[in-house]
C-alpha cells in the first residue's frame, strides 16, 4: 500500500517532491507533509486510505507546493 501511495505522488509530482518510505513495525501506515499528518492508519481504525483520500492528500500537497512557489517570487 505504501509504495502504491509513493508511486501516485511520484507520477503526479515527477521529481519536485522527496518520499521518504521507512519501515516499522506494526503495520504503521503516515503520510506527512512539513510536519503536518496528512494520515495517519492507526487514527484511522486499521483502515487503508482509498483513492479518494489519495487524491486529497495530492490536491494539498499541489496547493501547499503553490503556495510555496509563490513565497519564493
Amino acid at each position: 500500500m505504501a509504495a502504491w501511495i509513493a508511486t501516485e505522488f511520484w507520477s503526479e509530482f515527477k521529481g519536485t517532491l522527496g518520499i521518504s518510505l521507512t519501515p516499522v513495525d506494526g503495520g504503521r501506515l503516515e503520510v506527512m507533509l512539513e510536519n503536518e499528518m496528512l494520515f495517519d492508519r492507526v487514527a484511522e481504525g486499521g483502515a487503508y486510505p482509498g483513492l479518494d483520500k489519495v487524491r486529497a492528500m495530492k490536491r494539498t500537497v499541489k496547493e501547499r507546493m503553490g503556495q510555496l512557489a509563490v513565497v519564493s517570487r
